[in-house]
């Protein structure tokens, strides 16, 4: 991370644990992705993602993956997105109301490291290049 990495996958704590130890800076960031965004902000994780976000250049661009999107939870991310944003949501709500979509199945495989890659290609039915 010292000589700077092209993806960092973090806890927004551990984050920022990174960046007071000095080993990496967010001054150069493009995408900041925050997956399960609903619950991170739910679960008091603003103050944590608001110093990782200051430190970032004003041009980046925000993706939030969130399976509800609570109005409370709407307004803390509206701070983060800039307000041209675009909002995909697929949700079958016939009220419109925001909840997690229920035709999403999770697949849960556990594997063996040495099995992974084979079911990987099997989901993705990656084809080798020639």
């Amino acid at each position: 991370m010292r000589s700077g990495a092209n993806i960092v996958i973090a806890t927004p704590g551990r984050m920022n644990d990174l960046l007071e130890m000095g080993v990496t800076t967010v001054a150069d960031v493009s995408f900041l992705v925050l997956d399960e965004a609903d619950r991170m902000l739910d679960m008091g994780f603003e103050p944590q993602i608001r110093k990782i976000v200051e430190g970032m250049p004003a041009q980046h661009q925000t993706v939030c993956f969130t399976a509800t999107w609570p109005k409370a939870v709407q307004r803390i991310a509206a701070e983060f997105l800039k307000k041209d944003r675009i909002v995909i949501d697929v949700n079958n709500s016939a009220s419109g109301d925001l909840v997690a979509n229920t035709s999403v199945a999770q697949d849960i495989r556990i594997v063996t490291e040495g099995e992974k890659f084979d079911l990987l290609e099997t989901i993705f039915k990656v084809c080798p290049h020639n």
